[in-house]
């Protein structure tokens, strides 16, 4: 939890205010506003997430780029893409690689829940909880030669 809160202290110095969902269950972490013309505005949903290891191994931009990207359940996209389409504005998924110290923030729809991008979907064997356990999952990876990944150093 202390690290969502230094991205959300980045992203706040990127100009946003970032707005915490109720609950520890919801699919999108954050709504993302900005003060336009004097009027606190929603400008995005987004996801957060931290990590520092993919299993045994240091989560870094060279491990996604040779692993097929950044996963996430694709539940979890198509959740953002219906809310943003709901609310008008765009979905991001922002990963903070913590074993880089660096930040990767995907653009996953525009402002009306259409992908902006294809992403590769398996069904593959994840940890069921974080108490353990095994699960089959259509999961998505999101690539790191995407034209819509920013990275923030």
């Amino acid at each position: 939890m202390q690290e969502q809160y230094r991205v959300q202290k980045v992203l706040e110095g990127r100009g946003y205010i970032v707005i915490n969902t109720s609950g520890k269950d919801h699919n999108s972490d954050v709504i993302l506003a900005k003060e336009i013309e004097g009027m606190v505005t929603m400008v995005g949903l987004a996801e957060i997430k931290s990590r520092s290891m993919a299993g045994d191994k240091p989560l870094t931009r060279k491990y996604l780029s040779e692993n097929g990207g950044y996963l996430i359940t694709e539940r979890k996209l198509k959740f953002g893409a219906t809310a943003s389409a709901m609310y008008s504005v765009p979905f991001f998924v922002v990963v903070s690689l913590m074993a880089e110290g660096v930040i990767l923030v995907w653009q996953v729809t525009n402002n009306r829940g259409i992908f902006v991008e294809p992403y590769v979907k398996k069904k593959t064997e994840t940890r069921a909880t974080v108490n353990g356990g095994v699960a089959y999952r259509d999961n998505a990876f999101l690539s790191m030669d995407s034209k819509f990944l920013t990275v923030i150093e």
